[in-house]
């Protein structure tokens, strides 16, 4: 936080936190502006943060799919945008995705936005999504070896079958 400097006259001035550039373009009403944009501005700012989150999740979400490639929405927790994602840059998309998961399970998550998540494969339970995998992976052995009782050190495709 900017730390309070006197005035000429050595009173303390308000402090006035900084703000992006695009958004002091907006503030600036000594110039004209687009009524648009400004509309935008006030109902993404002030009358509607969570939609905003919501607009900035989804947009990271569709970008993270594309940069890893993956047909599953299933973040790490952990994640967050790097700052090369432009207007998703420091987003903290494990944390959103997890925020969706939990309004899901609530029966609190808005319809649209779950289809919108379900369209980008979003997977609803990570301990479910995990599961089937692992019981994929052991169909597949049992079908190879016609039966499924491998030894303690067995990994198939790359996942540990063995008990121990």
């Amino acid at each position: 936080m900017p730390e309070d400097t006197g005035g000429e006259d050595g009173q303390k001035q308000d402090l006035v936190p900084t703000v992006g550039v695009a958004t002091a373009g907006v503030l600036r009403f000594s110039e004209e502006r687009d009524p648009a944009v400004l509309t935008q501005f006030v109902r993404l700012r002030v009358i509607d943060p969570e939609g905003a989150y919501w607009r900035r999740g989804i947009e990271a979400a569709t970008r993270w799919l594309r940069e890893t490639g993956s047909s599953e929405l299933r973040v790490p927790y952990t994640f967050v945008c790097p700052e090369d994602w432009d207007s998703s840059a420091g987003h903290p998309l494990g944390v959103w995705g997890a925020d969706q998961r939990r309004h899901y399970a609530a029966g609190t998550l808005d319809a649209k936005r779950g289809a919108a998540l379900e369209n980008l494969g979003m997977v609803w339970s990570v301990h479910a999504s995990a599961w089937d995998a692992g019981l994929a992976v052991a169909r597949d052995y049992a079908t190879v070896h016609g039966r499924c009782l491998p030894g303690a050190a067995v990994a198939w495709d790359g996942f540990p079958l063995g008990p121990g």
